[in-house]
């Protein structure tokens, strides 16, 4: 499919991934044009997120044996930046994800970090109330509501507990 952001142009540059009970499936993304190999057929959700573009998911069906195209219009995002703290204990990979509460993630990021150090994220979501998550290994996690828009582009800090 294609990709265009808000101003009619494509994106320079986007994730865009389908998670499965396998695990994730990233998509080959160049100059506005994507494809997905090797997604299971059925009813998937299909994540995208980059840089200037509000972070955004469609439910996808793949029936067997058929190819789709889907073409996809995002509008613009707000800029947020997040940084996860944890113990060594939490593991060396953490995890943030970002949605509107009670819904499915609309953000996700995994970052790793070196010895007990901090992870950065950049998250560019729609303007409104959300929730992040963040989490790491050993039942580290923490919650914290957070305001994507004007006026609120302060860095979140979010400390792991275990719990």
């Amino acid at each position: 499919g294609s990709v265009v952001g808000a101003d009619g142009q494509p994106p320079a540059s986007l994730e865009l991934f389908v998670l499965t009970d396998q695990g994730r499936i990233d998509a080959s993304y160049s100059g506005g044009s994507y494809r997905l190999d090797g997604v299971p057929n059925g009813r998937q959700r299909l994540q995208v997120q980059g840089p200037s573009v509000a972070a955004a998911t469609f439910e996808i069906d793949l029936p067997a044996g058929v190819e789709q195209q889907r073409d996809i219009v995002l509008q613009r995002g707000v800029r947020r930046p997040f940084t996860l703290e944890a113990p060594a204990a939490a593991g060396r990979t953490l995890s943030l994800a970002l949605r509107v509460p009670g819904r499915d993630q609309q953000w996700l990021g995994e970052g790793q970090r070196q010895g007990d150090g901090a992870v950065s994220f950049t998250a560019w979501l729609a303007p409104g109330e959300y929730e992040a998550i963040a989490y790491g290994q050993n039942g580290f996690v923490a919650r914290v509501p957070v305001v994507f828009g004007e006026g609120y582009d302060r860095p979140v800090v979010l400390r792991l507990l275990q719990r």
